[in-house]
């Protein structure tokens, strides 16, 4: 894949579920960090579109999580439930803030993705 392919693929693919709840911003971000290196391809890509605010977005979830001594392994997701928000007021506020934030920064990233797409289309498909 180019690099703007790799951009717009690791996007939505965290965008995509991220987006359906409170609940699913707090499990699949805690999916992608116990699994570093999408984790790091995320910020690194959106870092390279020159989206500093959805940087900025993934590094503060990143925090929250820290602290919450995630990220965890893959084979321990399973202990790991959307309901946590339900038990855990801290966790919970934050996710709620987080969520409100993830669909005011994203505009402006899909913004960024379209300019880029448009810009330079070569950068996202190959022309035969």
């Amino acid at each position: 894949m180019t690099s703007g392919q790799q951009a717009l693929f690791i996007f939505h693919t965290y965008y995509s579920h991220v987006i359906e709840s409170v609940q699913e911003l707090y499990w699949w971000s805690a999916f992608f960090l116990a699994q570093n290196a999408r984790w790091v391809a995320l910020k690194e890509k959106m870092r390279e579109l020159g989206d500093l605010k959805f940087v900025s977005f993934l590094q503060d979830v990143e925090g929250m999580l820290h602290t919450r001594n995630h990220p965890i392994l893959l084979t321990d997701l399973p202990s790991l439930s959307r309901n946590d928000l339900d038990s855990d007021t801290e966790l919970r506020v934050f996710f709620q803030s987080a969520y409100e934030r993830l669909t005011q920064v994203t505009v402006g990233t899909i913004e960024l993705l379209t300019a880029s797409i448009r810009n330079s289309p070569d950068f996202f498909v190959k022309w035969s």
